[in-house]
């Protein structure tokens, strides 16, 4: 009879903590969480729903969104949140298996006067000083799997008397392993993207958060400049032909350790189809650009590059009558900016060696009108090898 009892109530008491667990936890939480976050944001939070599994300790936000009558600034579709106990009370600290979320949209907005919409959305707080100055424990957390899928990020950069520019990503996905400071391990990630549906950018690597140091590979895909040149064009004075694209692949190594270490290495750059003009005057083309195995370390500044390559480059120089050249007005520079990079300059010593320069196919239009000289020089090859440059 006891032990009739004894199961009735271990019965009652897992069935009130699942009820709790499932049932009453979601419903209190999601109408919490909304409150809490409108009353400390500047825009509207909704919540579709929250699951949460009391047996697996696993926890997930659905149709998370932060509006205003306009538009949405943040939403996603998922969080999921798999909380590893027996990890944390065996070892002693906040353990994760999983933080996954999924279809997050962001949409970014910078005004006319360089301010960014996400800033503004956090409501101005009263901080004391007795809390700035309490002191905070550090936390040893352990995530084994984060991962960010089919992200959307919209920016817009709005401007005075110029059509906004518009940079869409689209899609995002980024996975990153044992992040974290309890074992304090390099933690492995992947990034993969897409810039306005032409240019892709990955990166696999390795980083580690205290202290700082991150290596990895980078590999960027058809970069079109000319769709973020309308970002900085008051500075530009020509124009860029918009087929003309970049592919860029390097290796990489930052080190915190002692002092900030740098390294770059293996680094390929590849410039195609480049037309600059000026009142539809072509200044320079060029079929192809490329600098193959560059290899840089800092502190030491110095480098190793393998080659340097022109192909099919056209250069259209002119001096007028006050013995200005035509290719130093690409950049517009106010005197206040000369006079602040002359004060800037410091002295700073950067040696290294080329193997190869290749200049093929090239051409070369010169001008001098005070002395009325006009020459060209035509299918210019020139080769050098094992340079030195300090």
């Amino acid at each position: 009879m006891k032990n009739n009892k004894l199961i009735t109530i271990l019965f009652s008491i897992i069935s009130l903590y699942l009820i709790i667990g499932f049932i009453i936890i979601p419903m209190v939480a999601k109408n919490q969480l909304e409150k809490i976050l409108s009353e400390n944001l500047t825009q509207k939070v909704s919540i579709e729903n929250i699951n949460f599994n009391p047996i697996l300790l696993s926890f997930e936000l659905e149709g998370f969104k932060i509006y205003n009558q306009k538009s949405t600034t943040v939403s996603f579709d998922s969080l999921y949140v798999d909380f590893f106990l027996i990890k944390s009370l065996d070892e002693k600290h906040i353990s994760f298996k999983t933080v996954d979320i999924t279809n997050l949209f962001v949409d970014v907005i910078e005004d006319k006067k360089g301010t960014f919409n996400i800033l503004k959305l956090l409501k101005p707080t009263q901080t004391s000083k007795k809390d700035e100055n309490t002191n905070k424990n550090d936390i040893k957390f352990q995530i084994y799997k984060t991962s960010l899928n089919n992200v959307k990020i919209k920016y817009t950069k709005l401007f005075e008397n110029k059509k906004p520019l518009i940079i869409d990503i689209n899609p995002l996905n980024y996975t990153l392993y044992d992040l974290g400071t309890y074992k304090n391990q390099l933690a492995s990630h992947s990034l993969n993207l897409k810039i306005n549906n032409k240019t892709t950018l990955k990166i696999d690597g390795g980083l580690r958060l205290v202290p700082f140091e991150m290596y990895g590979k980078v590999d960027i895909n058809k970069f079109y400049p000319t769709q973020f040149l309308p970002y900085k064009d008051e500075n530009l004075n020509f124009d860029l032909n918009k087929d003309s694209f970049i592919n860029l692949s390097l290796g990489y190594n930052v080190d915190t350790k002692k002092d900030l270490k740098v390294k770059l290495n293996k680094l390929f750059l590849d410039l195609n189809n480049l037309k600059i003009t000026q009142e539809n005057d072509e200044l320079i083309t060029l079929d192809r650009f490329n600098i193959t195995d560059f290899n840089y370390a800092y502190p030491q500044n110095n480098f190793k590059i393998d080659s340097i390559n022109f192909d099919k480059l056209y250069t259209k120089l002119v001096v007028d009558n006050s013995s200005k050249l035509n290719l130093t007005t690409l950049i517009k520079t106010s005197t206040q900016e000369n006079k602040k990079e002359q004060n800037d300059t410091k002295n700073t010593n950067i040696e290294g060696s080329l193997n190869k320069i290749n200049i093929t196919n090239s051409n070369i239009d010169f001008k001098d009108l005070s002395s009325l000289l006009d020459l060209k020089v035509s299918n210019i090859n020139i080769k050098l090898d094992n340079s030195k440059i300090k």
